[in-house]
């Protein structure tokens, strides 16, 4: 089995790669599509994981040639690329529609001309907005910050795989934390 996995340097990246390489006897390779625009190279230095399952590609979500040329022979992809900021963060929206929605909408477009059998995005909890009670799927998404609602706008466009053969997977996600060599620092 080969993976793709977007935004794969960061610090859900960091783990998906260093728990898949731990557990899946099938794994093949993982390629790591990421544009570095976390200025955070710890993965390279600090992994130890071993080089000859791991491939590099150093692109933008938004780039829909690299994205196809990149998918070539992969079998699942896992969207964790994204522009995240504080939680209640409202500025730069237009950063937010750009990678958050737009580049998940580049990255479907690239898929349907793909051999992919599987997709995974990580959405954010953040759909939801504020609420003071319980949260589940049932719930009707209400964002109310540009970040929870460019991350429901490329949930959208995932969607368009439904009228494909591709199996895909929404997950939202809360808060993620605990010690990664890849945290996310912002100086």
């Amino acid at each position: 089995m080969k993976i793709l996995i977007t935004g794969g340097i960061g610090y859900i990246g960091y783990s998906i790669v260093k728990t898949f390489l731990s557990s899946m006897k099938e794994l093949e390779e993982i390629v790591i599509y990421d544009n570095l625009s976390n200025n955070n190279y710890t993965f390279f230095f600090n992994g130890g994981f071993p080089p000859e399952k791991l491939k590099f590609v150093n692109g933008d979500i938004l780039d829909r040639r690299k994205l196809i040329r990149a998918l070539e022979n992969i079998d699942v992809v896992i969207h964790a690329a994204g522009y995240v900021s504080t939680p209640f963060s409202d500025i730069d929206s237009h950063r937010f529609e750009q990678i958050n929605h737009w580049g998940t909408a580049s990255l479907m477009d690239a898929i349907e001309h793909s051999k992919i059998t599987k997709f995974i995005y990580l959405s954010s909890l953040s759909v939801y907005g504020v609420n003071s009670g319980w949260v589940d799927e049932e719930n009707s998404p209400n964002p109310s910050t540009f970040y929870g609602l460019s991350k429901l706008r490329g949930e959208h466009q995932v969607k368009r795989l439904a009228n494909t053969d591709i199996k895909y997977y929404i997950l939202r996600v809360a808060n993620v934390y605990g010690y990664n060599p890849c945290l996310r620092i912002k100086s």
